[in-house]
């Protein structure tokens, strides 16, 4: 008698099999990238570094006659550290440049003092993301710092991308092969090096899905309504509440926009349920733990926004924006597909971004999909709150695009700062598709595999050889670096890897399939 598809690929279905591919994937992009190649990960390792040995924030910055950002610090630390700073001059903003070799120690190290006092570009921003980051420099200013600072951040966003898939896989509709089309390589990236999005982006994305069955277990506890099976089989889970819990709390103390964050995806999820105010009162008094923990840790954001991160806002850039509102708006615009682009991925400083042959058919096929739910919404309601999100993010965009004229005086967007708004709008709609047939599914479960390891791919050469120009030389006086794992076989990891996240996807497939 042969197997059945359950026994046979049984291992492959396992929710740990998940989870040890993505933190593979993590673990790929972690030894790719060279040392202080994430976005800002000079000023957020020496965030970390400062916190771990008793400084919340620092000293205030002195004041120069062009201004200074208004959350940048002084923080007092081992000299060496301060070598992170400078480092990544020698290939950021040059593609055609590969990464040059790191060292902490510099000339005339024997003769340095215990202390000085170092730049730190992000010393106003919330303190909750550097709390593991800040575990991993108990080495000192030495490269094993950076590399463990890098998997305790991707070890949490890890835990939390983990609470998204089991609340995906837990419905019945397009919800969890939606979920793996959302999880860009941008996600990966930020997850793996030392930059507080990766815990603002995993952790949205975990609360949006949760927020989903938190609504959908209340109307379940209405008399006249009808729930999904997710909704009826949480119960009263104590796990679901502290995952939920966990994921909003995040969400709200990991960037300076996190109590807005919070109230995004609580009032959107709660508009698409199609709940009265309330019963979803209700629902949140059933819920204590959820409603405390995450009041609490919004409340703290607020305080440390007011206090904190907004104080210095007189000290920022002097001077009027160079352009006008229209001007600006008009920039904006012409540098949306970029824009775009930014959220498939862009591996560093906004210099290595995804090739074409991946954003652009992921971007459409998010588009034809976000449509496709649309039409499929179950209500009008459910279609509000997807939309909702959407114009909030619109909303942070644009900000966003202000707040960079009036501090830099030229335009620097990037989808960080609106990702986690953004990503409601497509967990909502793809939430109820059912019209894909299994054969659709699996092609863009594999098309997602094969993207992620193109991307990976393009991060490994552009550092190694440079993109404009492969194996471009170095300048004079510079070392090339020397990871300490194999690129390429970090990069053929990551493939593998994703490769099992696509089987376990499609063997779920087929075993679904099989009992129906």
């Amino acid at each position: 008698m042969p197997e059945t598809p359950e026994r046979s690929a049984r291992i492959y279905t396992r929710p740990s099999f998940l989870v040890a591919c993505l933190a593979l994937v993590c673990l790929a992009w972690a030894f790719v990238i060279p040392p202080f190649g994430g976005a800002d990960e000079p000023g957020h390792f020496i965030r970390a570094a400062a916190m771990a040995r008793g400084q919340l924030t620092g000293a205030p910055e002195v004041n120069t006659p062009d201004g200074i950002l208004y959350w940048r610090t002084q923080v007092r630390l081992d000299p060496r550290f301060d070598a992170a700073n400078a480092f990544p001059v020698c290939f950021r903003f040059r593609t055609a440049e590969p990464a040059c070799g790191f060292y902490f120690v510099t000339p005339g190290d024997e003769n340095r003092p215990a202390t000085a006092s170092i730049p730190v570009d992000v010393g106003l921003y919330p303190p909750a993301p550097y709390l593991l980051p800040a575990i991993g420099t108990v080495f000192g200013p030495r490269l094993a710092s950076l590399y463990a600072s890098r998997l305790l951040t991707a070890a949490g966003c890890l835990v939390l991308l983990a609470f998204a898939f089991a609340a995906a896989q837990r419905r019945r509709s397009f919800a969890s092969t939606g979920l793996l089309l959302i999880v860009t390589p941008a996600i990966f990236f930020f997850s793996s090096t030392v930059n507080p999005s990766g815990f603002e982006i995993c952790g949205a994305l975990a609360a949006w899905y949760l927020m989903i069955d938190f609504w959908n277990e209340a109307v379940g506890d209405t008399a006249n309504d009808t729930a999904n099976d997710a909704g009826r089989d949480l119960g009263h889970s104590r796990l679901f509440g502290v995952q939920t819990a966990v994921a909003l709390v995040v969400c709200a103390v990991a960037r300076p926009l996190g109590p807005l964050l919070v109230g995004a995806i609580v009032g959107c999820t709660l508009l698409a349920s199609g709940l009265s105010l309330r019963h979803g009162w209700r629902r949140v008094a059933q819920r204590p733990l959820v409603a405390i923990s995450v009041g609490i840790a919004t409340a703290l954001s607020l305080v440390w926004y007011v206090t904190m991160f907004s104080r210095n806002t007189h000290r920022a850039l002097a001077g009027p924006a160079p352009l006008s509102i229209g001007q600006q708006l008009r920039q904006g615009l012409s540098f949306f597909p970029e824009l775009l682009r930014d959220a498939i991925g862009n591996f560093g400083w906004l210099d290595t971004p995804a090739p074409r042959t991946v954003w652009i058919p992921w971007v459409v096929a998010l588009g034809i999909l976000s449509i496709v739910g649309l039409v499929y919404s179950p209500s009008k309601r459910h279609a509000a709150g997807a939309m909702g999100a959407l114009v909030i993010a619109i909303g942070v965009m644009v900000s966003a695009l202000f707040q960079s004229y009036t501090l830099f005086h030229f335009l620097a967007l990037q989808a960080r700062h609106y990702l986690p708004f953004a990503l409601g709008f497509f967990v909502l709609l793809m939430d109820h598709i059912t019209a894909l047939k299994p054969i659709a599914r699996r092609v863009l479960i594999w098309a997602w595999a094969g993207a992620q390891s193109l991307c990976l791919a393009q991060a490994a050469r552009r550092y190694l050889y440079g993109i404009a120009n492969p194996r471009h030389p170095l300048e004079p006086g510079l070392v090339p670096w020397q990871p300490v794992l194999p690129v390429w076989g970090m990069v053929a990891l990551g493939t593998v890897s994703a490769g099992a996240v696509a089987l376990h996807f499609t063997t779920t497939e087929r075993i679904r399939t099989h009992q129906q």
